[in-house]
This record gives structure tokens, C-alpha cells and sequence, in this order.
């Protein structure tokens, strides 16, 4: 079962989430492979947005997950569901809610 992670997102506004994998020692994991991340409305609907996942310093745990302003414009304000997924192993290991929050300032 994959770890819970809720995400706020501001509609709008560009969207950086680092994540750092550690062993129950607080030790750094390996996490080079390939990865993706999706948003949907469900989990049955269509991909509403794709993160950029940046895995530069994978080897030492760090993954960061981007998504452009252009892209969270694009995301309807409300709740939505996402996951991030190694795909060499066909495992989820994060999983969670979505909230779009709307841009006040336009």
C-alpha cells in the first residue's frame, strides 16, 4: 500500500515538490529508475496533468516533481487524486488528494 502524501496546489503558479526517500535509519535510498507522477479527477478518469520528475539526485533519494503555471491553470479548482509511481518495478509508493486552489490575484 503506498504512503499518503496530500498535495495543495495554487492554480496558476508553477509547482515544485521535492521528495526525499530514507530507510527507517534515516539513511538516504537509491531511487534511480524510472518514475511517473499523474493527476486525475479520479482514478478511472483521464490524466489531467502529467509532473516533470526531475531525478538528478535520485541516487541520493531526492526526486523532484514540477508541474508548469500553464499546467495548473489547466487543473479544474477542487479535489483531485494523484500517485507517483516507479515503473521498473510497477510499484505506487506515494499516493493522495489534490486540492487546486484558485489564483486570487489575476
Amino acid at each position: 500500500m503506498p504512503a499518503t502524501r496530500d498535495l495543495t496546489i495554487y492554480s496558476g503558479d508553477r509547482y515544485d515538490h521535492r521528495i526525499t526517500f530514507q530507510d527507517a535509519d534515516e539513511a538516504a535510498l537509491d531511487v534511480s529508475g524510472t518514475w511517473r507522477a499523474q493527476i486525475r479527477a479520479s482514478p478511472a478518469e483521464a490524466e489531467l496533468a502529467a509532473f516533470t520528475i526531475d531525478d538528478t539526485d535520485a541516487a541520493t533519494g531526492v526526486l523532484l516533481l514540477s508541474l508548469t503555471a500553464e499546467q495548473t491553470t489547466a487543473l479544474r479548482p477542487g479535489l483531485l487524486v494523484w500517485d507517483l509511481e516507479n515503473t521498473d518495478h510497477e510499484v505506487t509508493y506515494l499516493s493522495g488528494t489534490v486540492v487546486v486552489a484558485r489564483d486570487v490575484s489575476r
